[in-house]
């Protein structure tokens, strides 16, 4: 009983942060915030309870919480040496950290199960409040002709951060739940919501789903089976008819990599403070270039920290994809394949961006500390963490 009560409170708990700006149903943020502290104390007592959680038993991550730690002060001292008052972003910030730590202590099974659960209900819901028009604000779709005429989001605040739960969630079903009814269901709603990040991390998972189904095949056969996944969904987004004309990859970016990396070599050592291009361009309505970030991860980081807070980031999530990949760990995978699909067209890891972003900020730190999970203080942990690291590099 506790180990599925744990699982749906932390169902409660990613519904709840997946939909913080939710065009169709508001929550007031105080009440957004005592429900999902609420639900993940609760979640965290009961996983207590159960007999087989693993959390129970594993070390403390004290090396994932230097990691982080490390990563988060470089940031914030290069928005301070930058001129930045990061002091408004801080209450949202101290809520996504706050909630990265409980979730470490939670059974990492059941905290994925609870996400899980989670993308099922978004994904089922989410087509009668798109078929209803619940939605106050649409994306146009790039389709000709598409019944609805925008871009599906659900629940959700935009089609980006739905087709990056949807790749998610189809990641899951296929590597770990193994349940084809629910891939399809959300590589259904991904398609529809356009997310090109999205389709790209299909194709890596599909790719890696390949690789290790059919062990028995010959490589040569295997590779150029998973090769194909991955072109078939690069080659996807060129299909797509935007509404500025042909469209590909890079439409749109070339103009906004090209702004930025302006703003890099004029500020290159600590950079402009976080959501810089937001902050700059974002309420511009005169504008034709209304970029509100720079769609890469690296170029993104680059712009708000400098090369003193912005290189570290990308350099850890990299190397914990690789761990992750090595370990065979395919409740960690999808999150790793979907960060590494958007990173360099989209900006999903950012930790003082608004609240749309906070599922996305628990979910990688969440990720990170169950790859650096070692104890600082036990040396045979220090052993074994380095023969793992020079195994990964």
């Amino acid at each position: 009983m506790p180990k599925k009560l744990t699982a749906w409170l932390l169902t409660g708990f990613w519904l709840v942060t997946t939909t913080l700006g939710s065009l169709a149903f508001k929550i007031p943020t105080t009440v957004s915030t005592v429900l999902i502290v609420s639900f993940l104390v609760c979640a965290l007592v009961s996983d207590r309870f159960n007999p087989q959680s693993r959390a129970r038993n594993s070390k403390v991550p004290t090396g994932a919480y230097v990691v982080i730690t490390t990563v988060v002060s470089l940031q914030i001292l290069s928005a301070s040496f930058a001129g930045f008052d990061i002091r408004d972003r801080l209450p949202l910030f101290g809520l996504v950290l706050f909630c990265a730590a409980l979730l470490s202590l939670i059974d990492k099974n059941q905290v994925l199960r609870g996400f899980y659960n989670a993308g099922i209900l978004l994904a089922i819901a989410g087509w009668p409040i798109e078929i209803l028009k619940l939605n106050s604000w649409h994306l146009e779709s790039g389709y000709s002709s598409y019944f609805l005429g925008w871009r599906w989001m659900g629940l959700q605040s935009h089609p980006n951060l739905a087709g990056m739960t949807m790749a998610m969630i189809f990641g899951l079903a296929l590597l770990h739940f193994r349940n084809r009814v629910v891939a399809f269901m959300c590589l259904f709603s991904l398609a529809f919501s356009e997310h090109r990040g999205g389709m790209i991390a299909v194709g890596l998972l599909l790719a890696y789903w390949t690789i290790k189904r059919f062990r028995s095949w010959a490589p040569i056969k295997k590779f150029s089976a998973a090769g194909l996944w991955s072109l078939l969904a690069v080659s996807l987004p060129q299909l797509l008819v935007a509404r500025t004309g042909e469209d590909d990859i890079t439409t749109g970016r070339v103009q906004i990599w090209q702004l930025c990396v302006g703003r890099i070599q004029s500020n290159s050592t600590f950079g402009l403070g976080p959501n810089a291009i937001t902050r700059q361009f974002g309420q511009d309505t005169t504008s034709s270039l209304n970029p509100f970030h720079c769609h890469n991860q690296l170029m993104d980081d680059l712009v708000n920290f400098g090369f003193f807070g912005g290189v570290l980031p990308t350099i850890v999530v990299f190397v914990a994809a690789v761990a992750a990949v090595r370990r065979g760990n395919t409740l960690l995978i999808p999150i790793f394949f979907v960060a590494i699909a958007c990173w360099f067209i989209e900006s999903p890891f950012r930790l003082f961006s608004g609240e749309p972003n906070t599922f996305l900020n628990m979910l990688f730190l969440f990720a990170l500390v169950n790859v650096y999970e070692v104890n600082l203080f036990k040396k045979r942990d220090w052993a074994q963490s380095l023969a793992h690291s020079t195994n990964i590099i």
